[in-house]
């Protein structure tokens, strides 16, 4: 290297040491710029990355869920059905979900229009206290992607953006470790 080199490199060097010293002098933190809070043009759609569709549901208690009326916190929607035996084992893990998060998130349990077996006598066996409802015409199902694969998980963050959507059971720990980020946030 020549003179010339070993001097540029030393001016660049001492720049960078200069800018690492100021920005950590008291006085001169560094904010975090937050994403821009217009999710108007974040289109609707199954995808991740995507606005979840507005639903409405009668749920078994006879009260209506509507989506736009639990955002501002995360909700976690989870098709099922009585003769799916993934789907009946992995339900105690949303209740778990709801009754450790009941503050900070919404948890609703769609039943399948597939093929439908009497599912309010179904839970007539259980305890649940998370909503029940049913995809009647099974139109929930499908805006979010969903076919005859079941279980599905949809969850949505707090400004109603679909950040987890897919088919198969899940166990707590890895509903929970979806979950946690969002809560966060």
């Amino acid at each position: 290297m020549n003179r010339k080199s070993v001097l540029s490199w030393c001016i660049a060097l001492l720049f960078l040491a200069g800018v690492i010293i100021y920005v950590n002098l008291p006085g001169h933190e560094v904010q975090a710029q937050p994403f821009s809070s217009d999710y108007s043009s974040i289109p609707v759609g199954s995808e991740l990355g995507m606005h979840c569709a507005e639903f409405s549901v009668e749920t078994a208690g006879g009260s209506q869920f509507r989506l736009s009326e639990h955002l501002g916190k995360p909700v976690v929607i989870n098709f099922w059905a009585t003769w799916c035996g993934p789907c009946v084992l992995e339900l105690p893990n949303f209740q778990q979900l709801s009754d450790t998060y009941s503050e900070q998130l919404s948890v609703i349990a769609l039943h399948a229009s597939l093929l439908t077996e009497d599912w309010l006598a179904y839970l007539n066996d259980y305890d649940y206290t998370i909503p029940f409802a049913l995809d009647a015409d099974g139109s929930i199902l499908t805006s979010l992607g969903g076919s005859m694969m079941l279980p599905q998980t949809v969850v949505i963050d707090r400004n109603g953006v679909i950040v987890y959507n897919k088919t198969g059971s899940l166990d707590y720990p890895t509903l929970e470790a979806i979950i946690l980020p969002l809560l966060q946030k």
